[in-house]
C-alpha cells in the first residue's frame, strides 16, 4: 500500500502515531524532569541512575513489547510500527548506556547515550513524516487529497 487506501486507514495510522506519541512523550518528559533535577542538584547521581534503571528503562521495554504485539496492519502501518519500535529500543539502550556512563564516571559513554536519544528522536520524526505523507496522498475512494497532517504532540 503506497498510500493510505481509505480514510479509515489514514485514521488508524494517525491513531497509532498519537498513542505512541502520548506514551513516549510521557516517558521522555519523566526523563527530562529527572535530568533537570540531576543538573540542579536536587537529585543525586545515584538516585537518577536508580530511577533510569528501575523505572524508566522497564517502561520503555514495556512500550516495545506492546508495539511488537500489536496487530500488523498494512505495509504503511507496519513501517510506522517499526519506526516506533526503533525509537523505543533506542531510548531503552540510551538509558542503559547513560547509567553505565554515570556509574563508570565516563563522559564518553554518557555522550553516547545522548547520541542514542538523538537516534530515537529521529525515528519519532520519521514516524510523524510517514503519517504526514500518507495524509497528502490521494485517496483513491474520493479522488481528493486529505491535506490535514497528523496532530503533533505538544512536546515537539
Amino acid at each position: 500500500m503506497a498510500a493510505a487506501d481509505s480514510d479509515g486507514d489514514l485514521a488508524a495510522l494517525r491513531a497509532d502515531l498519537n498513542r505512541a506519541q502520548l506514551s513516549s512523550g510521557a516517558l521522555e518528559l519523566q526523563f527530562r524532569v529527572a535530568l533537570t533535577a540531576l543538573e540542579d542538584g536536587s537529585l543525586s547521581t545515584d538516585g537518577f541512575s536508580f530511577g533510569l534503571e528501575n523505572w524508566l528503562t522497564p517502561q520503555w521495554q514495556n512500550q516495545e513489547v506492546r508495539l511488537e504485539a500489536a496487530p500488523p496492519g498494512g505495509p504503511r502501518a507496519h513501517e510506522l510500527r517499526q519506526l516506533e519500535i526503533a525509537a523505543a529500543k533506542d531510548w531503552e539502550a540510551a538509558l542503559r548506556v547513560y547509567v553505565t556512563g554515570l556509574r563508570d564516571r565516563n563522559p564518553e559513554t554518557v555522550l553516547r547515550a545522548f547520541r542514542l536519544i538523538g537516534m530515537a528522536e529521529q525515528a519519532e520524526r520519521e514516524a510523524q513524516r510517514l503519517v504526514d505523507r500518507a495524509a497528502l496522498q490521494p485517496n483513491p475512494m474520493s479522488g481528493q487529497k486529505d491535506i490535514q497532517p497528523a496532530r503533533r504532540s505538544p512536546s515537539r
